[in-house]
């Protein structure tokens, strides 16, 4: 190994820009660098810093959300001798300055003070990197260079990156991944191809990245391979010029190695094995054709030169020997846990004058010798006194023919204990026929999965029959390029999706987001580009509320007396015109329907400006602009740059008239020389809400007929029961692994760095309507009161009901049906009953037990 004693990052990217001057280091969007170039970069931004107080041993936060800008930054302060601490917007950064306090933040190339006060950081630290997961649960872990340097030394004797290789950044720069996949090219002479925030969500614009700038190393999470070979057409990949894949951070599966190199018979593929606290990589395996012989998942490969790998007893593990803690050991070890002493005893410690990190992955050595994972040792629960591995579970779903990914978490369900639940991403052509809301034809032969029938007929009632998004000379012509701000379900997108030409859709609320998804999908509406996010006027993060009893009243914005007047105004329309068959039970509960439908769950979400996505996509002319957002219309407009408003050519949105807003809006937009005409919704009056159409004068596109939506898309997909799926775990496992439920999702939630991301999904599977509802527990079907309760609900719902996993909302009920079964049963023996009982309880067993509880409590 080479002697890299006194080396650090900086100095030896300077070495290799000696070496390499004129050669591209860095492949930009809409940009490239030399190595001298960006040297000579990187040393203009560590004088100014300096210039500005910066010394080394500092610790500086960086913005890193701009990834370009992020990059130089991050350098500069290394050069300055200082370490960084990522900070990105979708990761609460304010939890991570708190816990890490820095002596800077760097912001748009000015040093601001936090902490100046504190100690230095030791001086040959490179970075602190948060660990993936929550802010509030992520270890900071301390990387010195050192450690940096021998690791990717020791990789490069085995993956041979050369100045002739074109290497793709994929990961975040706040996810330790990026550090090896920026200095292991850029030490060796290697270009480093830079991939935006849409290219790394996009599998299609990652593929056109990969292919037109002739990336050679691909680098990245075994799940985002999944996806490319899954997405894009095999011929498409087997052009590129990747001769060297690279897959991290999860278990590999053996059939995903199978495939690329099928795909890619020149190349390479390398098994990783990596932490941030290990500083990148520590242990690698070239797979060979005897790898891929059998199922299951590759090994993690021999330890780099220098380094050292353990297995040592798990201690929650009831089978001796079956499966033991990895512990790794050698010059690549970060220093340790930043402000963090008790994890950092836990989890580096001292044996026989050996420093380790015990890693908390578990594994096991097979027959053949290799070092096999098998899990997590924190993914380990019990679930009825026993253990559970969930790994275990995921692992058996991902052997069923029709997954694509699986992840398992245990939920817990009223009335029950913990129960393990499953969401599933199906391979393309497939679908769960029992999901949690159900599949709908629409009179135009779309097929939609819906939240509730009320309001998809409701919505579609205002796009397709009234057309309200094109009225006063707004018009969506043949060849349009048209955003989608709150998209909803997707029946506007669906409703252009023939006549335009990109449809950029914005759907926040990841509830929503899966039914506007899978609706793309059902109706092969492949021009609509579905981004789940929310348009605003600064890019961060926020929380949305999530009503799914009136998913079109979600919002950033929440305010439970305007929704409520919505709701009310809503239903006095539906009465005045007769839409609603049963008014008294209406008037009778109205507080509780109107109570019930705004139970809202919160969620995290990104928030982008509407500017900064049309430069990431490079789209020039907006068309159409459509803003359905909830009191967050002004936020979008906000988000749109001076540069760009004369390339947005019609603007309809809804308007809530919030203390003038809308006079207000209407005064920007004649600034920015549209006509507007106004008017209120016809559904909502006396809730002040508001269309306001905006076009500009002059602009002559002219509608064009719209295609005829393509009939019976569904009846090409696989029907696929969810009996299906827990009877093949059931099978594979022993019964303390199965499962009480499996939900299936159009799009898996992910991580920036594109790992399945299982908080996001126990937050999803939470929140739906079926979630912990599905195995509502025991129930006897010749009780009394079950089989009056059940007679009830089969007379309201119009519909047999004989199996105590009825969902009341699911089985073609409403709000307004709710309250009949609620009056019957208050004349019958429970006078307080609310309607509130049939939201918080919509499966027929769990709404009984429920009912004898609330007997009991209401008895005299």
């Amino acid at each position: 190994m080479p002697d890299r004693a006194r080396a650090d990052l900086f100095t030896a990217l300077r070495t290799a820009a000696r070496a390499h001057p004129e050669a591209f280091a860095l492949l930009l969007p809409g940009d490239r660098l030399t190595y001298r170039q960006l040297t000579d970069r990187i040393g203009e931004h560590a004088d100014a810093l300096r210039r500005q107080g910066l010394a080394p041993g500092a610790l500086v936060g960086v913005d890193v959300s701009r990834t370009v800008p992020a990059l130089l930054e991050l350098l500069a302060v290394m050069a300055c001798g200082s370490a960084y601490l990522p900070l990105d917007p979708a990761h609460d950064p304010k939890q991570i300055t708190d816990r890490a306090r820095p002596h800077f933040l760097l912001r748009d190339a000015a040093l601001i003070p936090f902490a100046p006060d504190e100690d230095p950081v030791v001086d040959d630290i490179a970075y602190v990197m948060p660990t993936s997961g929550t802010a509030a649960a992520s270890k900071l872990v301390e990387v010195p260079h050192q450690a940096v340097l021998h690791n990717l030394a020791a990789l490069n004797q085995l993956t041979e990156v050369t100045p002739e290789d074109r290497c793709l950044l994929l990961a975040p720069l706040s996810f330790s991944s990026s550090v090896r996949q920026l200095f292991l090219p850029l030490l060796h002479g290697a270009s480093v191809v830079v991939a935006d925030e849409t290219q790394r969500h996009d599998p299609d614009a990652l593929l056109a990245l990969i292919a037109t700038e002739h990336v050679t190393s691909l680098d990245t999470v075994p799940s985002l391979l999944a996806l490319l070979a899954d997405t894009q057409p095999p011929a498409a990949l087997a052009a590129t010029d990747v001769r060297r894949i690279m897959a991290a951070s999860e278990p590999i599966p053996t059939a995903l190695a199978r495939r690329w190199t099928a795909l890619l018979p020149k190349s390479r593929f390398f098994a990783l094995y990596g932490l941030t606290e290990t500083a990148g990589i520590v242990a690698a395996h070239l797979v060979t054709a005897s790898d891929l012989t059998e199922d299951g998942h590759l090994p993690i490969g021999d330890p780099l030169p220098g380094t050292h790998i353990a297995l040592q007893p798990h201690q929650e593990e009831p089978d001796a020997g079956a499966s033991e803690v990895l512990a790794v050991s050698g010059p690549g070890l970060a220093r340790g846990y930043h402000r963090q002493q008790d994890e950092q005893n836990a989890r580096f410690v001292t044996r026989e004058g050996q420093r380790w990190h015990i890693t908390g992955d578990l594994a096991r050595v097979d027959a053949a010798g290799r070092t096999m994972l098998t899990g997590r040792a924190d993914r380990q629960v019990k679930v009825a006194g026993q253990l559970v591995d969930l790994t275990a579970v995921e692992m058996a779903l991902h052997t069923h023919p029709a997954v694509l990914e699986a992840v398992v978490v245990p939920l817990t369900a009223p009335h029950q204990g913990q129960r393990i639940h499953a969401a599933v991403q199906l391979r393309p052509g497939h679908l769960i026929d029992n999901t949690a809301h159900p599949l709908r034809q629409l009179e135009t032969q779309l097929h939609v999965c819906e939240a509730n029938a009320p309001e998809t007929t409701h919505m579609y009632q205002e796009i397709y029959r009234h057309r309200v998004y094109e009225r006063h000379g707004i018009v969506v012509a043949q060849g349009a390029t048209v955003v989608d701000a709150g998209a909803n379900i997707g029946l506007f997108s669906l409703s252009v999706a023939s006549r335009a030409a990109r449809i950029l859709a914005f759907e926040p609320c990841p509830p929503t987001y899966q039914l506007c998804a899978a609706n793309l999908q059902l109706n092969a509406a492949a021009t609509v580009h579905l981004i789940d996010a929310a348009l605003g006027s600064r890019r961060g993060t926020a929380e949305i509320t999530w009503y799914p009893g009136a998913t079109g009243l979600s919002t950033l914005h929440p305010d439970p007396a305007a929704e409520a007047a919505t709701l009310h105004a809503i239903a006095r329309h539906e009465i005045e015109t007769g839409a609603v068959d049963d008014a008294e039970a209406w008037h009778e509960q109205a507080a509780d329907i109107i109570d019930g439908k705004l139970r809202g769950h919160l969620f995290p979400c990104r928030v982008l400006r509407l500017s900064d996505v049309l430069d990431m996509t490079g789209v020039r002319d907006v068309d159409l602009l459509k803003i359905d957002v909830q009191k967050a219309e002004a936020d979008v407009l906000a988000g749109i740059d001076a540069r760009h408003w004369p390339h947005i050519h019609q603007i309809v949105a809804e308007v809530h008239d919030i203390d003038g807003r809308l006079a207000e809006l209407v005064q920007q937009l004649h600034t920015h020389g549209f006509h507007t005409v106004t008017e209120p919704d016809p559904m909502s009056q006396g809730a002040g809400l508001h269309y306001l159409y905006a076009r500009r004068p002059g602009y002559t596109a002219h509608p064009a007929a719209p295609a005829p939506a393509t009939p019976e898309t569904v009846s090409e997909s696989v029907l696929l029961d969810e009996r299906d799926l827990v009877a093949w775990v059931a099978d594979r496992l022993p019964h303390t692994h199965w499962l009480a439920a499996v939900t299936g999702l159009a799009r898996m939630p992910r991580t920036p760095s594109g790992k399945p991301d299982r908080r996001a999904v126990a937050r999803l599977l939470t929140a739906l309507p079926a979630a912990g509802q599905v195995a509502a527990g025991h129930h006897d079907t010749e009780d009394p009161q079950f089989q009056a309760v059940a007679a009830l609900w089969s007379e309201v719902l119009g519909r047999p009901v004989v199996s105590g996993h009825q969902h009341f909302f699911l089985g073609g009920g409403t709000s307004l049906s709710a309250a009949r079964v609620v009056s019957r049963l208050r004349r019958s023996g429970y006078p307080q009953l609310t309607v509130r009982a049939v939201f918080d309880h919509p499966v027929l067993a769990a709404f009984c037990i429920a009912l004898t509880s609330f007997q009991e409590v209401t008895a005299p």
